[in-house]
C-alpha cells in the first residue's frame, strides 16, 4: 500500500482545529512537480498559488517545513508564524486569525503588542495562576472507519485517460476527504480514505471544484477499519463506432451516459480532426454543451458497482448532433438500442482480457525486383595506340561526352589523368525508385464486436482518417491504454470495400481472344504481379461468351485471422473467408464484381475450396476445374489491358469501387440475383512453404456458352431460374417471399435457422420468370414493400400468400399482354411446386 499524495488541500473555511499546526506556509519552493497530484485538476499552477496566498485554499502536509500557524504553549492560543508574513496577503493572514476564533481558540499575531502606556508587558507581572487541564481543543479525533471504491483500471490509467478526482464531502462533523491510499486489485484499482465518524457520506467526482454526474447517487456507507469492503465502483471505457468492418472513433459529435432512464453526463467531442471530448454543463434538466470542466478525456467512466451491485440499466449512445430537448423527455428502450448500447459489466470486465487474435502482415505476391546496379567499363589499352583508353574514348562507347563521364565518377576530378588500366568506371547511374509507398488500409483480425480488446481492434492505416469520413482509425496499438475495454456504440455503415482486405487486382482475356496471357483490368497495387496465363479446352468457350474476367485478392488475413502457420489451414481441403466476391451483369450489358460479406448471420457460405499450385521452374502452375489450368510466373512482366484491348463489357471495372455487403443488400440494391455459388469458381491457391508468396483468392464465373435462357412466366426452382436469366430483362420473383418462407422454416422448426439451411430454402424456393420493371413496380414483396407485418402474414398462410403475391403482379402482367390462361398455368405451377417441396 502506498500514498498517492503528500499534500492535500482543504478550503480554508473548513480548516479544522486540529490540522492548524499541518498547515504549509514555505509554499514559495514548491513547483508544479512537487506539489504532484495534490494540485487540484483542471486548476492551473499559477491560479492555485494565488488562491494559497489569499488564503481561500490551504496546502496541509503532516510536517510542513514552515508552518503558517504556531501553537502558543502557555496562552493556549494559535499564532502566525513570522517566517510567513512576506508570503501571504493581509486577506489571507486575517482569514487564518479569523478561522482560529470561529474554532472556538484564542489567536494572535506573532508580532509583540504593547500597552497603553508604551510599554510590553512582562510575563512575570501578568502572570496568573491557574488549575492544570487536559488541552483537547486542537486533537484530531481518532480514525476508526475506512470508506473502499474501485476502479477497474491502474490510477495512472484513470487520471490519463479520464482525469476526475474523487472525495467524501463535508459533513458537519467531518471536512471533506480527498486523500487516498491504493491497493492493486484483480481488475484494478481500490482506494482507502480513513474517516473519524460513522455516518452516511457522499463520494463525488471532481474537476477542480466541480461535481461530475458520475458522482454516486445516494449516501455510502464507511466501514471499521480494515474491513476492505468495497460497494461503490467504476469501470472506464473506450467508445466507439463502427464503420464496415472496422471499428473508428468519432471526432464530431456527442456522447452520453444514461442511468435509470436519465443523462448521468453528456460530452462533447473536440472536432477537427481530434477524438478526445470533454464533459460539457448538460443536465438531464436542462441541455447546455459548453465546455464545463479544464480536462479532455479519451475514455468515459461508467457505474460498476452501486451500493454492492452490479449496475444493469445503464447506456452509452453517440449521436452526431447534440440531443433535442424532445428526444431526451422521451427516452425509450428502443431509441436507446438504436443509437447506443446498453452496457453488461461482465462482458466490460472481460474485454481486456480476450484472447488475442493472430495476425500476420502478407503483401499481395509481388516480383522481387533485381538489386539495382551501376552500368561498368574497365579500362582497358586502346588498340591504336597502346596506350590506356581516354576519356573521351571511353566516353563515346556510351554516348556521353567526357565531361558527363567525368560527373558520373567525381573520384577522378582532382586528377582525372590518375585514370589507369584496369580502373572501373561508372558509365550509367542506378536509377533512383520514384515510387511512393503504397497506403495500408488493412483490417483488424477480427470482425468488429460490441465488447474487445485494444489488441483485437487495432490495424494498420496509413492516414490518421478512415478515408473519406471523419472517424479517426484506430491504427496504433498504443492509441490508448491496453487495460481499457473498447465499445462498439452504433453502426456508421456495413459496406467496406474489397481493397480492404488486401491488394486486389481484375484480370482479363484481351478483347481479340487470341492471347493466353491475362492482362490487368485494375489493379490496389502498383508494383508489378508477374505474368499470368490460362489454357485448357474451355479457353475458347470462354472467348466466345465474352472473355474470361478473374477477380484477385491477396487477402491480408483470412477469416480466423491468420494465414501462414495455421494448422487448420494447412490440414482442410477448405478455408474460411471474411470477404467473397460475386459477379453479375448489368442492365447496360457491363460486367460488376461485388465484395460479399461473409459470416454469422449470412446466407453465404464462407468456406473456399483450396487447391496447391506446384513450381515447374520458373512458373507455378495450378490445376482448377473443368480442365482449366492458371500459370503464374514471378518475374514475367504483367500485360496492362489498354482501352482498344479491354472488351466493352470490362471496361468500367475498378477495384477501387468493389463493395462489400451482405448479400441481401447487393440484391436490393442492384434489383437482381446474384449468381448463385455453383456458378462460380472460387479458389484459394496456396504456393510452397519455401516461395515465400502467400496465399491468392481467385473467382470467375464458369458458365458454359449453351445455357438455355429463361421463358417468361417459366416457373421452377430460384436455384435453377436465377443462373440462367442474365442480360435478359427479367427477374425471378420468389412466391412466397424469400422472407417468408425462411420466417415459416424457423416457426416450424423452433429456432434459427443455419446459414447453409437459409441458402437451401433460398435456392429451392419457387419463382417465376417476369419481367423487370413489372417486378420492381407491382411485387406487393419487392425490396422496402415486404415489411415485417407483410412477412408475419405471409409466413402464417403461405398457400394464401402465393396468391395474393400473385394477384399483385397478374394486374400489370395482363396489361402487357399475357392471357388469363398464360398467368393461371404458371399460378397452378407455383402452388404445384411448393406443395412439392412440403410448404402446404
Amino acid at each position: 500500500m502506498d500514498l498517492t499524495v503528500g499534500y492535500r488541500v482543504v478550503r480554508l473555511t473548513e480548516l479544522m482545529a486540529y490540522e492548524f499546526g499541518q498547515v504549509e506556509g514555505d509554499i514559495g519552493r514548491l513547483d508544479e512537480r512537487a506539489l504532484g497530484s495534490a494540485l487540484p485538476l483542471g486548476m492551473s499552477y499559477s491560479s492555485f498559488m494565488d488562491k494559497l496566498k489569499n488564503g481561500e485554499l490551504a496546502l496541509l502536509t503532516d510536517s510542513p517545513s514552515k508552518p503558517v500557524m504556531l501553537r502558543d504553549g502557555m496562552s493556549k492560543s494559535w499564532i502566525l508564524s513570522a517566517e510567513v508574513h512576506e508570503v501571504l496577503s493581509p486577506e489571507a493572514k486575517s482569514a487564518y486569525l479569523s478561522r482560529t476564533k470561529m474554532s472556538g481558540g484564542a489567536a494572535s499575531s506573532s508580532a509583540p503588542t504593547q500597552s497603553a502606556a508604551g510599554y510590553a508587558p512582562n510575563i512575570e507581572e501578568t502572570y496568573v495562576p491557574e488549575p492544570v487541564k487536559t488541552d483537547t481543543s486542537d486533537a484530531p479525533p481518532k480514525l476508526q472507519y475506512e470508506y473502499c471504491f474501485e476502479v477497474a483500471c491502474s490510477d495512472e490509467t484513470l487520471r490519463k485517460s479520464v482525469g476526475y478526482a474523487f472525495e467524501l464531502a463535508k459533513t458537519q462533523q467531518e471536512a471533506l476527504i480527498g486523500r487516498w491510499q491504493t491497493e492493486a486489485t484483480e481488475h484494478g484499482t481500490k482506494y482507502i480514505a480513513h474517516t473519524a465518524f460513522d455516518e452516511p457520506k457522499k463520494l463525488i467526482a471532481k474537476v477542480a471544484s466541480n461535481a461530475l454526474g458520475i458522482s454516486v447517487p445516494d449516501n455510502v456507507q464507511v466501514k471499521p477499519m480494515g474491513s476492505g469492503v468495497v460497494r461503490e465502483a467504476f469501470i472506464p471505457v473506450v467508445p466507439s463506432v463502427q464503420l464496415g468492418e472496422r471499428l473508428g472513433l468519432p471526432t464530431e459529435g456527442y456522447y452520453y451516459h444514461f442511468y435509470n432512464g436519465r443523462l448521468v453526463q453528456e460530452y462533447k467531442l473536440l472536432g477537427n480532426g481530434k477524438w478526445a471530448f470533454y464533459a460539457t454543463r448538460s443536465t438531464h434538466e436542462q441541455l447546455n454543451d459548453e465546455q464545463g470542466y479544464n480536462i479532455y478525456q479519451s475514455a468515459i467512466l461508467v457505474y460498476w458497482k452501486l451500493e454492492g451491485k452490479d449496475v444493469e440499466n445503464q447506456h452509452l449512445i453517440y449521436l452526431e448532433q447534440q440531443i433535442a430537448r424532445e428526444e431526451l423527455d422521451n427516452l425509450n428502450d428502443d431509441w436507446l438500442a438504436q443509437h447506443g448500447i446498453k452496457l453488461d459489466i461482465n462482458e466490460l470486465l472481460a474485454a481486456p482480457n480476450q484472447p488475442v487474435a493472430g495476425r500476420q502482415t502478407i503483401q499481395p505476391a509481388e516480383t522481387e525486383k533485381a538489386e539495382s546496379k551501376p552500368e561498368t567499363h574497365t579500362v582497358g589499352t586502346d588498340s591504336k595506340t597502346n596506350q590506356r583508353e581516354s576519356w573521351g574514348a571511353i566516353a563515346e562507347q556510351y554516348g556521353l561526352s567526357a565531361k558527363q563521364l567525368l560527373d558520373l565518377n567525381t573520384q577522378y576530378n582532382a586528377d582525372p589523368m590518375s585514370l589507369k588500366v584496369g580502373d572501373t568506371l561508372t558509365v550509367k547511374a542506378v536509377e533512383q525508385d520514384q515510387s511512393t509507398p503504397e497506403k495500408a488500409t488493412d483490417l483488424p483480425p477480427l470482425s468488429p464486436c460490441t465488447y474487445s480488446c485494444l489488441a483485437n481492434t487495432h490495424y494498420d492505416h496509413s492516414d490518421s482518417l478512415i478515408s473519406g469520413t471523419q472517424f479517426k482509425a484506430i491504427n496504433s496499438d498504443s492509441l490508448f491504454e491496453k487495460e481499457l475495454p473498447v465499445t462498439n456504440l452504433t453502426t456508421i455503415s456495413t459496406a467496406s470495400k474489397a481493397t480492404d482486405y488486401g491488394k486486389t487486382a481484375l484480370l482479363a482475356i484481351p478483347a481479340n481472344g487470341a492471347a493466353t496471357n491475362l492482362g490487368i483490368l485494375s489493379s490496389s497495387t502498383t508494383n508489378t504481379i508477374g505474368t499470368w496465363s490460362i489454357s485448357g479446352e474451355a479457353l475458347a468457350g470462354f472467348a466466345r461468351m465474352g472473355g474470361f474476367l478473374v477477380a484477385a485478392l491477396w487477402p491480408s488475413q483470412l477469416g480466423d485471422g491468420t494465414l501462414d502457420g495455421n494448422s487448420d489451414f494447412a490440414a482442410n481441403d477448405t478455408t474460411t473467408m471474411r470477404v467473397r466476391f460475386n459477379m453479375y451483369t448489368d442492365e447496360n450489358g457491363k460486367q460488376q464484381v461485388v465484395g460479399i460479406k461473409t459470416g454469422e448471420g449470412s446466407v453465404y457460405g464462407e468456406r473456399v475450396a483450396k487447391r496447391e499450385a506446384v513450381r515447374q521452374g520458373q512458373h507455378f502452375v495450378a490445376e482448377l476445374e473443368n480442365g482449366i489450368t492458371i500459370t503464374w510466373t514471378p518475374d514475367g512482366s504483367t500485360d496492362v489491358l489498354t482501352p482498344d484491348t479491354v472488351l466493352p463489357e470490362n471496361d468500367q471495372l475498378d477495384v477501387h469501387n468493389i463493395w462489400v455487403r451482405p448479400i441481401e443488400e447487393h440484391e436490393q440494391e442492384i434489383g437482381t440475383a446474384l449468381y448463385p455459388e455453383e456458378e462460380l469458381a472460387e479458389y484459394i491457391v496456396t504456393f510452397p512453404a519455401d516461395s515465400g508468396v502467400s496465399p491468392l483468392y481467385l473467382v470467375f464465373n464458369k458458365r458454359s456458352a449453351g445455357i438455355t435462357k429463361v421463358k417468361p412466366l417459366e416457373v421452377g426452382t430460384y436455384g435453377d431460374l436465377a443462373p440462367r436469366s442474365k442480360k435478359d430483362g427479367m427477374d425471378i420473383d420468389h412466391i412466397p417471399s424469400q422472407a417468408a418462407l425462411l420466417r415459416a422454416a424457423e416457426e416450424m422448426l423452433g429456432r434459427p435457422l443455419t446459414a447453409d439451411e437459409k441458402k437451401e430454402i433460398i435456392n429451392s424456393g419457387a419463382g417465376v420468370a417476369i419481367p423487370r420493371e413489372i417486378h420492381q413496380k407491382c411485387s406487393e414483396t419487392y425490396g422496402g414493400r415486404n415489411k415485417l407485418e407483410k412477412q408475419q402474414v405471409d409466413s402464417g398462410d403461405l398457400e394464401a400468400a402465393v396468391n395474393s403475391n400473385f394477384d399483385a403482379i397478374k394486374t400489370c402482367l395482363k396489361e402487357n399482354g399475357y392471357t388469363d390462361e398464360q398467368l393461371e398455368d404458371a399460378r397452378e405451377e407455383l402452388h404445384r411446386l411448393n406443395k412439392a417441396n412440403g410448404w402446404y
